[in-house]
């Protein structure tokens, strides 16, 4: 019975029906369950389990899901990965200001393009990482307010035009 139960997951899981149908199915903790499907060898099991995670809007995902952005070299998984940390919304944003500070460049890109996405939500804690100490920062709060488009964003842009770091005023003037 267990092996047929485990086939019945599995198909749903391939025929498309949510995740959490599959998770609830097993009795197990849905998010958690989501959670442990991120590194699924399967791609599908892996994306849909993104874009359950983000519909469920649960915030234990965004450390989990912030991992598999860093790792996962996949154009579809981050970019699904980025639509469910918008859905997560205000509960996401402390923590993708925080990656921010990421050497990896790629990363800090795909961040920087979740804040802009999240505008107008982010905006004030987009501002307030203009002081952030780490140019990092300064640099994909930067850019995340500049991908926005918001013309309340047009006055801290300016004024981090005089950053003492030159690539800061550069990301500015850009």
């Amino acid at each position: 019975f267990y092996t047929l139960a485990r086939l019945v997951v599995a198909l749903l899981v391939i025929v498309g029906l949510p995740a959490v149908v599959c998770a609830q199915a097993k009795g197990r903790d849905t998010v958690g369950s989501l959670i442990q499907r991120l590194n699924h060898r399967n791609v599908e099991v892996r994306l849909r389990a993104i874009e359950t995670l983000g519909r469920l809007k649960d915030a234990r995902a965004i450390g989990p899901l912030l991992g598999v952005l860093k790792r996962d070299t996949l154009y579809s998984a981050r970019e699904k990965i980025v639509m469910a940390l918008n859905q997560i919304g205000p509960p996401a944003m402390e923590a993708l200001i925080t990656s921010l500070d990421s050497h990896d460049q790629r990363f800090r890109h795909d961040v920087s393009w979740t804040l802009g996405k999240m505008l107008p939500l982010s905006h004030e804690p987009l501002v307030a990482a203009l002081a952030h100490e780490s140019d990092l920062v300064r640099r994909g709060a930067i850019r995340a307010l500049g991908r926005g488009k918001d013309v309340a964003a047009v006055d801290p842009l300016l004024t981090a035009l005089d950053d003492g770091n030159a690539l800061v005023r550069a990301e500015a003037a850009e």
